[in-house]
């Protein structure tokens, strides 16, 4: 399989930024990362004079929908707006994989959600989903056909263009290829529990991400309030009444297929990408985010306009994801983004803890970012140690990294 344009161009920044700072920037991003971690937090809780803003509450539940035989057939991930009204939905693919890998990280093999469950069993895979995903669940529910078509009854029916299917996949759900079928909820909870012991996964994912969509679309600006009356939504079934209390968004992870070195079980499988996942979750649910690495918390905020980017051929969210993916070959983590058009400031700014070793950290930062101005300030996100804020001095800075590594 030939890597696209896109991935090429982020394996190339992600090399230049290995070739330059080599392993010496994750010494020393470590090294202060938990230096900082720990005295940051010693001061929040002596109150030390910082305002703490606390990252949205969104609450956060994941669904399993099984087959007849009682094996995954599809994931949903649900979030809810910060009011409880709305939010968003992320299907992902039961075959989303773990990746083992050496040490000098060449994936060996990997393990699919759909192999946890069937070898471990439920509570492993929900350990494991957490892992994958990089977010922690208020609720997770395992839901059957009849289960999920209550679940779905109340957005009403939808209509859909069947995505492309292979021969036998289009077989197996009845449907053909381009042609539009109107589905109400038994229909569509059919469709996304179909099993997967007939069909490769990643070939029918795209008919869960085509659902999902008419469902939002469905739902519009909302189908009307929530049942107030509890208090927490502590279950999927309140989870999905405050959904459709507001519009919806659909973020359907991309994903690639591991070559047979990587997957040398043949085991039906794909691999998220990290750097995504955070894009995707850092916006819309920030405070369920992990923070695996023993290294700075960051949040990254990039607003360039069109005209700001127009001379790059780039979007904000190609920005802010390869800014992650620089990050996470740091060792550091990534929990909270913000991607938008208001515009960016000319320089790059990080926002710190006034008690930060500003000096120390823009030398060791200015390896990432190119020139960085650090601005202690009192008012500290909960969770986050950073701020980056990227100028339009990033994109020269990027360009400059880019055409280094073509010579």
């Amino acid at each position: 399989m030939t890597a696209s344009p896109e991935r090429r161009r982020r394996s190339t920044i992600v090399g230049a930024v290995a070739a330059v700072a080599g392993m010496a920037v994750i010494a020393v991003t470590a090294a202060f990362g938990a230096l900082t971690l720990a005295d940051s937090q010693a001061g929040r809780d002596a109150g030390a004079g910082l305002l703490e803003i606390a990252l949205p509450e969104t609450a956060t539940g994941l669904m399993v929908a099984i087959d007849a035989d009682g094996a995954p057939a599809s994931l949903a991930v649900v979030v809810l707006s910060p009011d409880g009204r709305g939010g968003s939905v992320v299907p992902v693919p039961v075959s989303a994989a773990e990746a083992e890998a050496d040490l000098a990280l060449r994936i060996e093999d990997v393990l699919p959600l759909s192999e946890t469950w069937q070898v471990l069993g439920p509570e492993e895979f929900a350990v494991q989903a957490s892992e994958v995903l990089g977010v922690v669940f208020d609720v997770i529910e395992v839901v059957d056909a009849e289960e999920l078509s209550a679940l779905l009854g109340r957005f009403g029916t939808i209509e859909i263009e069947v995505p492309p299917l292979g021969d036998d996949e289009a077989a197996l759900v009845a449907l053909e290829p381009g042609e539009r079928v109107s589905l109400d909820a038994t229909a569509a909870a059919s469709l996304l529990t179909t099993s997967r012991a007939e069909a490769a996964d990643r070939d029918l994912i795209g008919l869960g991400d085509v659902i999902w969509n008419a469902y939002a679309e469905q739902i519009g600006p909302g189908l009307g309030a929530p049942d107030e009356s509890a208090a927490e939504p502590v279950s999927l079934e309140s989870l999905m009444d405050r959904l459709a209390a507001g519009p919806v968004g659909v973020r359907s992870p991309r994903f690639s297929v591991p070559a047979r070195a990587e997957n040398p079980r043949q085991v039906d499988a794909v691999l998220l990408d990290g750097a995504e996942l955070l894009l995707i979750f850092g916006q819309i649910a920030p405070a369920r985010v992990t923070a695996p690495n023993p290294s700075f918390n960051f949040r990254v905020e990039s607003n360039f306009s069109a005209e700001q980017l127009a001379p790059y051929g780039v979007n904000n969210a190609d920005i802010a994801r390869e800014v992650i993916e620089v990050l996470l070959f740091l060792q550091s983590n990534v929990i909270s983004v913000q991607t938008s058009d208001s515009g960016a400031p000319s320089a790059t700014v990080g926002l710190v803890a006034r008690d930060a070793p500003v000096e120390t950290l823009a030398e060791s930062w200015s390896l990432v970012f190119g020139d960085i101005e650090l601005e202690p300030t009192n008012e500290v996100i909960a969770q986050v140690d950073v701020t980056v804020v990227l100028g339009e001095d990033y994109l020269e800075f990027r360009e400059q990294r880019l055409g280094q590594d073509r010579q």
